[in-house]
């Protein structure tokens, strides 16, 4: 009684988890916890009671160490994924009201000024000496209406990676194919 007391206190607590622990932390602490239930139902099936203990520990170590491993790799994927973001963001510094006014000057279309804001994440909080020196350095209306727009957060980095989900049909069903014994002859069936 008392090791199913503990056992459930520890599939309890790997489902709450804590909310500071990391992918490892919390694949390890699930992976105890059913490691250890599934190796005292096994071990109790097979061994008896001191089986079940025997099961328990052994299925938490296992359970503990799978676990971990996963959690392990998921931790990598997101620091991967922040990495690959802060990258992006140094690759891509948000445009200045100069490079705005610069990129106009230039005669670069309004549609890819824009895309670059969008893609920098360029954020604005224009004053009114700015609106009126950005017209004065001929950046269009359409410009300075999305720099008035852009708030911080428009461009969102996902912290792991989308996966895709596939919808295959299933199989048709299977033909049945039925043998039968006749009484009949050559002739047709025997009355």
């Amino acid at each position: 009684m008392n090791r199913k007391l503990i056992v459930a206190g520890l599939m309890a607590l790997s489902l709450n988890g804590c909310a500071n622990m990391n992918n490892t932390e919390r694949g390890a602490l699930t992976g105890t916890a059913l490691g250890a239930g599934l190796g005292t139902v096994i071990g109790g099936l097979a061994g008896g009671r001191g089986g079940a203990g025997i099961g328990a520990a052994a299925g938490a170590l296992l359970g503990a160490g799978t676990g971990a491993a996963i959690g392990h790799s998921e931790d990598k994927a997101e620091q991967r994924a922040v990495a690959q973001a802060q990258a992006y963001a140094a690759a891509n510094p948000p445009l200045s009201l100069t490079d705005v006014a610069r990129l106009a000057q230039q005669h670069v279309p309004d549609s890819v000024i824009i895309q670059q804001m969008r893609t920098s994440n360029s954020v604005y909080q224009l004053q009114p000496d700015e609106l009126i020196w950005l017209r004065q350095q001929g950046v269009s209306e359409p410009v300075i209406l999305e720099m008035q727009q852009r708030r911080p957060g428009l461009v969102q980095v996902h912290p792991r990676p989308v996966r895709h989900v596939y919808v295959v049909d299933p199989p048709p069903p299977p033909i049945g194919i039925g043998f039968g014994i006749s009484n009949a002859g050559p002739c047709g069936p025997r009355w």
